[in-house]
């Protein structure tokens, strides 16, 4: 077949895709990528063919707090930067769709239905995280109002009434895409944020059920594959080599690929924490500016792939982004997350539930804190237990596999009633 994927987001949304294609590939089909211009040397590195679309999603520093506020990020995100642009982006992404036979579409492809709608290629989406479901049987934690999660002991009935009001706050936000629809001679469509992103012909989630199991009120269309993994083809350098080598498992600190624009304090105090604890550790920077000091303790970078580093250390502290939560628990390693907007906060409280993590919230961030919440880490062994446990369990998953053998089955169907 000749399949298109289309995804917008961070590394984290990518990768799944670009480990995806390369299995796809491996399969004898031709492989597409659709993503923002900002990601095409990313593709490229994969060997993997490269299509830009809208919106570049180009990490802008003067802007990035904003993106990552807990409660506002959302907004931001869907309504003022991916809706504007989303005539563009199915004016983009219809050409290369008509001479597809299979659409895969990430979260923030919203005009995906309209696409598949006007061209008749059929189309699967994508959904990375648990929280994406919005299910009132395993509620997500919402950055907004983090404290609504207590009325889980309620019953599902109170999740169900506070997705209505979310909807209904929403509506607003996805106008241009309601406009282009009309204007195409489509009806009105579902909710994007909560309906219309799962694709009647298959709805891939591609995470573990270690973070969250398939619940009654998912799409029926829904198919749990677990993890995608994808991590560069980027090799050790020399110098990490030696340094890992070089002592006892070092703590590993790390914001993503996008958080990392909006760090704030959390390299500095990452680093005191460090010397307070007199661990070793290594520092994933980004553009940030590594602290000036020559200590064999420490070795910072401004990216290195997960997988080449995670399985030597100690504990990470991270994000909470999905990509890297399934990153740690690969690797069999404790993570300490301190999540910063979207999706992040209820991954952490999904990582704790799991017994692998502990939480950091943003707004408590310190030096003291951070020790605080490191040390059961390094010194209570259920932590690393139930972490390689679940990475056992990762590992029998085959996500990649029931992924691609999901699209295949696909084909031309036509989808459900």
């Amino acid at each position: 077949m000749r399949i298109l994927l289309a995804t917008l987001g961070s590394l984290g949304d990518l990768h799944p895709v670009l480990g995806l294609g390369i299995e796809l590939r491996s399969r004898g089909h031709s492989v597409l990528i659709a993503t923002s211009e900002s990601h095409r040397a990313v593709v490229e590195a994969a060997s993997l063919s490269f299509a830009a679309i809208c919106p570049s999603l180009k990490a802008d520093p003067d802007r990035a707090g904003e993106l990552f506020s807990q409660r506002r990020a959302p907004e931001i995100l869907i309504r003022d930067i991916v809706m504007p642009v989303v005539r563009e982006m199915y004016e983009g992404l219809l050409p290369l769709v008509q001479v597809a036979d299979l659409l895969v579409a990430s979260e923030l492809i919203y005009p995906a239905p309209a696409i598949s709608e006007i061209s008749g290629v059929p189309w699967l989406s994508v959904i990375t995280a648990p929280a994406s479901f919005f299910s009132a049987y395993d509620p997500a934690v919402i950055p907004q109002a983090p404290f609504l999660h207590g009325l889980r002991h309620l019953g599902p009935w109170t999740h169900n009434v506070l997705n209505l009001l979310f909807r209904l706050f929403t509506v607003n936000w996805y106008t241009p895409l309601r406009r282009l629809r009309r204007e195409l001679g489509l009806p009105r469509g579902q909710n994007p944020i909560f309906d219309a992103k799962h694709s009647p012909y298959g709805s891939l989630a591609i995470f573990s059920r270690c973070l969250g199991a398939p619940q009654s009120d998912w799409p029926s269309s829904a198919i749990q594959t677990g993890f995608i993994f994808y991590d560069g083809t980027q090799q050790a350098p020399d110098s990490l080599r030696r340094y890992l080598d070089g002592g006892e498992p070092p703590l590993v600190f790390t914001l993503g690929s996008a958080a990392v624009h909006a760090a704030g304090d959390f390299y500095q105090v990452a680093f005191g924490a460090s010397q307070r604890l007199r661990r070793r550790a290594v520092f994933l920077l980004g553009n940030n500016v590594a602290p000036e000091i020559s200590s064999d303790d420490f070795y910072f970078a401004s990216y290195v792939p997960y997988s080449l580093v995670f399985p030597r250390a100690a504990a990470v502290v991270h994000q909470g982004g999905i990509g890297t939560c399934a990153q740690t628990l690969r690797a069999g390693c404790p993570s300490l997350v301190m999540p910063f907007a979207f999706d992040q906060l209820d991954n952490a409280h999904r990582m704790v539930r799991l017994g692998a993590g502990r939480y950091l919230p943003r707004n408590r961030l310190s030096v003291n804190a951070m020790i605080r919440e490191l040390q059961p880490l390094l010194t209570c062994s259920g932590f690393r237990t139930k972490a390689v446990q679940t990475s056992r369990e990762i590992a029998q998953e085959q996500g990649v596999y029931l992924a691609a053998r999901a699209i295949e089955s696909v084909g031309r169907a036509e989808p459900p009633a």
